[in-house]
Order: structure tokens, then C-alpha cells, then sequence
């Protein structure tokens, strides 16, 4: 009986044992998968910032995206990524809302940017530079597309046509690492249609909306993406000192950005979600139909006489080179500072 009675006691012992040698290794299972969720869950992932194509910039830190607490419309990059290997780099953004237009107080406020509007944006993908001239000539090249001779140039006092413009040849020295200017709405709207077929995504130009919310990037109804007491020659490419040396006539600031016509994309510090260049350099065209009010917008895809175009360039004033202005444009006009970015839908 004493040895049946040990026998029994030995098995309840080794049961539970093993019940607890359960427990410890379903906790410790469960403490590894609370580890990899905490280290992982909501983990902001900041979009490197790749240099340029040309790599100009040589010591620019990661840009960090404002908090969701920052700005109603706040949002942050979810990462980069390109499609293929002559495609733009690209920059995935999550959904979240704009405030279109621009406040009474601020300085080189035009009528059509009011009144301000709230806008919800869908996650979508936007370029990370504007389309460069290499990029473009593999499109050319590829496709034997054709652009017109009929780029306009801005000569100081009006619009002149010049004999032979193109984007191969705008009049003043550019390398592949430039933007491709003297392109119009058509030829921009057959580049991303081009991509959309050799990626098997989807590619367009951006919306009105989604240019502003990229532009502002999250800080709402800013003119800049930084402190408009800083010089605008170290943000942006404008028309400055730099050019005036070659068109003395013009009306310029009074500081340098170190470039008179275009510079290589990248040339200059991203805005807080790594952007470059939606300030200055060239102007860029949107998919959205031009409206002398916000309130009046037209449905994104219609078809219009003029299409917006935002952002300023290398030969316009700093004014021109808010996130509110509102420039317009024919599909069929190009000229030496208007080119473009792309956009993307979400994955």
C-alpha cells in the first residue's frame, strides 16, 4: 500500500511539473510575442532621404515627419520605394486632410485661394523629386513619343516663343539630373501613362488636393515648408541674384540660391516629409481643372480650358512660390520653367 501510495505521489509530482514546464513555455511564448507586437506596433517608419540622381546633396539628416498632435491634417511618410529602375522614386503617404488656401494675414495672398477649404486625402504615393530629363528621355526613347517646338520662355517682361526650345534644348545648359521643362500637360499625362503600363501600377499626375497636402506636409496653412524669417535662397530655386547676372532687366531678390536657370533635382533641403523641391525650380502641373475660387472646384477628370499649376520656379518671385498660389496654365502650353511630378495610387 506505502509503495502504491509513493508510486501515486511521484505521478501527481511529475503532472505537475510538467503542467507548470506547459505554463512557463506558453508564457514564455506569449511574452516573445508580446515583445515582437510592442516593438513593432505604430513604429513610425521614417522615409529615408535618398540623395538626388546626381547626388548633390552630400549631408542632409533624415527629415522627421511632424506629429499626428502637430496639425489636423498631419500624416506621416510610410516609406519609399521605386517600381522599376528608370521609374521615379516615390513616396508613400498615409491618408489624412489639407487645408487648401491660404490665411488673410498671409503675405502674397492672390483672391483664388479662398476660402479655405478641408480637404480628405486617401493614401496615395507621390515623387520624391519632379521628374528629371533622363527620366524623360527614357520615355522618348522608348516610345518614339514627340513634344512640340512651341515652348515659351519668360524673358523678364511677358512670354517670348524662341525658334527651336525643347526639352532637349531649353536655351540654357542642362544635365540629365535636371528637371525636364518645355513638356505640357498632354506630354505629362502620356509619361505617367507610359509608367502605369511598363509597371503594372497605376500612375497619374497628382490632384490639386493631394499637391498641397504633400507641399504643406502636415504643417498646415504655412506658405513655406520653413520659417518664412529664414532667406529663401537657402530653400528654394528662384529668381535671384545668380540670375541676374544674365538677365540684368529682371526683378529678383536680393539673395542667391546659387543657380540661374534650373537645378539638379535634390539641389536643395526636403521639406518635413521628404519632398524636394516643391518650392522653386520649376513649376509643376497637376491633374485638377483651374477655378477662380476654392469653393468652387470642378470634379476631379473633368475636361477644362486651364489646368493648375503649383509650386514657382527658377524665374518667378518668392510670392509665387507659396503652397497656396494657384498658377494656370492650357494643356497644350510648355515652357522653360513648368515641368512635373508624378503620383501614384496607393499599393
Amino acid at each position: 500500500m506505502a509503495g502504491q501510495f509513493f508510486n501515486v505521489l511521484v505521478l501527481s509530482m511529475v503532472l505537475v511539473l510538467a503542467g507548470c514546464q506547459q505554463v512557463q513555455s506558453r508564457l514564455a511564448t506569449d511574452v516573445k510575442a508580446l515583445i515582437e507586437a510592442i516593438s513593432t506596433h505604430d513604429s513610425p517608419v521614417t522615409a529615408e532621404v535618398a540623395k538626388s540622381p546626381s547626388q548633390p546633396v552630400e549631408a542632409i539628416d533624415k527629415p522627421k515627419a511632424p506629429s499626428v498632435e502637430a496639425s489636423p491634417d498631419a500624416s506621416e511618410p510610410m516609406g519609399s520605394f521605386k517600381d522599376c529602375a528608370f521609374c521615379p522614386e516615390m513616396l508613400a503617404l498615409s491618408s489624412g486632410q489639407v487645408q487648401m488656401g491660404s490665411l488673410p494675414s498671409e503675405k502674397g495672398r492672390q483672391s483664388d485661394e479662398t476660402p479655405v477649404q478641408n480637404i480628405p486625402v486617401k493614401a496615395f504615393a507621390m515623387g520624391k523629386y519632379e521628374v528629371t530629363k533622363a527620366q524623360w528621355r527614357v520615355f522618348v526613347e522608348k516610345t518614339a513619343y514627340q513634344t512640340s517646338s512651341d515652348c515659351l520662355t519668360w524673358d523678364g517682361d511677358g512670354y517670348a516663343k524662341p525658334a527651336q526650345l525643347s526639352w532637349q534644348q531649353p536655351g540654357f545648359i542642362q544635365t540629365d539630373e535636371h528637371p525636364v521643362v518645355c513638356v505640357n500637360w498632354r506630354d505629362a499625362q502620356a509619361y505617367t501613362q507610359w509608367l502605369s503600363q511598363v509597371s503594372g501600377k497605376h500612375y497619374r499626375l497628382p490632384s490639386e488636393a493631394e499637391w498641397e497636402y504633400a507641399g504643406k506636409a502636415g504643417q498646415g496653412l504655412v506658405p513655406f515648408s520653413w520659417n518664412p524669417s529664414e532667406p529663401v535662397c537657402a530653400h528654394a530655386n528662384l529668381a535671384d541674384q545668380t540670375l541676374i547676372q544674365s538677365h540684368p532687366q529682371w526683378v529678383v531678390v536680393s539673395c542667391s540660391d546659387g543657380f540661374a536657370y534650373t537645378a539638379p533635382a535634390g539641389s536643395f533641403s526636403p521639406n518635413p516629409w521628404g519632398i524636394f523641391d516643391m518650392q522653386g525650380n520649376v513649376m509643376e502641373w497637376v491633374s485638377s481643372c483651374y477655378s477662380s475660387s476654392l469653393g468652387s472646384q470642378p470634379v476631379e477628370g473633368s475636361a477644362c480650358s486651364k489646368r493648375v499649376i503649383k509650386g514657382g520656379g527658377w524665374d518667378m518671385s518668392e510670392k509665387l512660390l507659396r503652397n497656396a498660389y494657384r498658377g494656370r496654365a492650357g494643356e497644350f502650353n510648355m515652357s522653360t520653367g513648368l515641368g512635373f511630378r508624378v503620383a501614384r495610387d496607393n499599393f
